[in-house]
């Protein structure tokens, strides 16, 4: 039997029987057919069972076919922004960091989302009095390691010392088990993230032990191991994979691009409604237009 991989906190939750563990509370919610599925991870035995940290998840998932419906794309954008308003504090400055490499697509959420992501901490610095009620919001890419030699643990940590914001937000891709999942959710936490863990090339990790301030960390899922596909096979198809020379397969949908784009922009459309509550869907569209 092939091992079950996944970053989904929902994913890993629900391959648990009910009540088996006290350490481990779920919730499930329906708005307008989007959903909200909460875990609550809150012992280290849980933490260990499920291979995830202490700490509270959110994963959204978006109704199928939302932007064919009038509005549909509205309505995601209001919705998820109340799912990041459940983490995040209604004041202080935030940065934003997107990870990931811009030039490989499914490594790609991080830098994506941040093209619309409201950069504000300079209006705010230097035009304090036209941008009162603008949150101070601060982004950042750090690039990988392979491209830039510097870690993005250590990139992100100079940026945090130097600028000292109240909250860190980083938005990575993950590794789903299941396809349907696959630039269809979106997850929310505030255990932080190691960069690279979806692909299994994790690096130092974003925790607030490590910085210092609250991280929250937003995840869309863009790939799914090759093994996932083959976890409930019968055993003698177990070796299909075994002769791939690269290590382990991990597997992309094919309209990842255009997939990716419209994701990444709701992503980033309702983070923004998030970090600044007195904003319309409006008001964001002209700033980042």
């Amino acid at each position: 039997m092939t091992s079950f991989r996944t970053d989904l906190a929902e994913e890993a939750a629900r391959r648990i029987e009910t009540g088996s563990l006290p350490g481990l509370q779920t919730d499930e919610e329906f708005r307008d057919g989007f959903g909200f599925y909460r875990v609550t991870v809150s012992d280290e035995v849980t933490a260990r069972k499920l291979d995830k940290p202490v700490g509270r998840y959110l994963t959204f998932s978006l109704k199928k076919g939302y932007r064919n419906e009038e509005g549909g794309f509205q309505k995601a954008c209001r919705l998820l922004a109340d799912g990041f308003a459940e983490f995040l504090p209604r004041e202080g400055s935030a940065l934003v960091a997107g990870l990931g490499n811009r030039f490989i697509t499914s490594d790609a959420v991080g830098p994506e989302v941040l093209r619309h992501v409201m950069a504000t901490r300079h209006l705010s610095d230097t035009l304090p009095e036209f941008f009162p009620s603008i949150r101070r919001v601060a982004t950042a890419a750090p690039g990988v390691l392979g491209s830039t030699g510097i870690e993005s643990a250590s990139f992100i940590s100079g940026i945090v010392k130097e600028i000292r914001p109240d909250i860190l937000i980083a938005v990575d891709a993950l590794a789903a088990s299941s396809a349907s999942r696959l630039l269809s959710t979106v997850q929310i936490t505030d255990t932080g993230l190691v960069p690279g863990g979806g692909v299994g090339n994790a690096r130092a990790g974003l925790t607030r032990e490590k910085l210092g301030i609250p991280v929250i960390a937003l995840g869309v899922p863009t790939v799914i191991y090759a093994s996932s596909f083959l976890r409930d096979a019968p055993s003698e198809n177990e070796d299909l994979l075994s002769g791939y020379p690269y290590g382990e397969l991990v597997v992309t949908p094919r309209e990842i691009d255009e997939a990716l784009s419209e994701l990444s922009k709701l992503v980033g459309y309702a983070l923004d409604l998030a970090l600044h509550p007195g904003m319309t869907l409006s008001d964001v569209t002209s700033f980042l237009s």
